[in-house]
């Protein structure tokens, strides 16, 4: 009798109790989400968040003209926290007048003529990750602002992986944007535009521009750039030839070297040759002892 009478005052609270906890969990769903122990994190350790993200270190000059090739004059690095190695990810460089851009990131779009979010001519890259880490971005495109790009601020901008091909837990941090001031093309003159230069040959001295055109017929161009530094890289010029014009085929061909004519002087000279059709751009450099040619064949 006595060992009932303990097992009642044992089992009849204990029973009251589970069913005052049912009675909660039933009508407060939160009660029993508060009864469930979360796993514990380690202090010092992080939770690890596959991502990729893109920064421009540094920008290119604050100014720039309408037309005018930003070429590798400014630097851009990309990361990635993704422990598998990732390839063929695609990097657009763009301009626009307001530092936004969708997320996911779509393939930016080439024109020569300029709208928010246009892909600069030559604008895009592709790079790899062989696990987490940084990598910095070989800039090998011309990266022409278009020659219609009416003066004032935009933001240049570089976007990782274009055309969504990763998931990632964040979307929104693919773009990195820095200020850019353009301006008309100057010298009172401006990059040449369409079919250009009469036969046999039509040439430029001492400009300053960029001179870009549609080759009517096949030919050779030339361009030449003396300095009195004693830093021959001064001596930078350069020519890219867009096959067929078609902003898919673009070749850069530049000489930085420089060649020694006189103990004080140096010379740099690029010749490449192009076929009807074909979109050429004749990138000068700061100084102006600048010299180009363009021959054309009656093909």
């Amino acid at each position: 009798m006595n060992n009932v009478r303990f097992f009642k005052k044992l089992f009849v609270p204990g029973g009251i109790l589970l069913l005052l906890l049912a009675f909660l969990a039933a009508s407060n769903p939160s009660f029993a989400q508060q009864a469930v122990k979360r796993p514990m994190v380690k202090p010092g350790v992080k939770l690890f968040k596959n991502d990729l993200t893109i920064k421009i270190v540094t920008c290119p000059k604050k100014e720039v003209k309408a037309g005018e090739s930003l070429g590798a004059s400014f630097q851009v690095t990309a990361g990635s926290t993704f422990a598998s190695p990732l390839k063929d990810i695609a990097i657009d460089i763009i301009l626009t007048s307001k530092p936004s851009y969708p997320a996911p990131a779509p393939d930016a779009v080439y024109s020569p003529n300029y709208a928010n979010n246009v892909m600069l001519k030559g604008g895009r890259e592709h790079i790899s990750f062989t696990g987490t880490g940084k990598v910095n971005v070989k800039l090998n495109g011309t990266n022409i602002i278009p020659t219609d790009t009416p003066p004032g601020d935009y933001f240049l901008g570089a976007v990782i992986d274009a055309g969504n091909k990763v998931r990632e837990v964040d979307e929104r941090n693919n773009v990195f944007f820095c200020k850019l001031r353009i301006r008309e093309a100057g010298n009172g003159g401006g990059p040449v535009t369409g079919p250009c230069c009469a036969l046999p040959f039509s040439e430029w001295d001492g400009f300053t521009y960029d001179v870009e055109f549609v080759a009517a017929h096949s030919g050779i161009a030339v361009i030449s750039a003396g300095n009195a530094s004693s830093d021959p890289r001064a001596a930078d010029v350069q020519i890219t030839i867009d096959k067929d014009n078609a902003g898919t085929d673009i070749r850069t061909y530049r000489d930085y070297t420089g060649h020694t004519m006189t103990p004080d002087k140096y010379w740099s000279t690029v010749t490449v040759p192009f076929k009807k059709g074909d979109g050429v751009t004749i990138t000068p450099n700061k100084y102006t002892s600048v010299h180009a040619r363009v021959y054309y064949f009656a093909d």
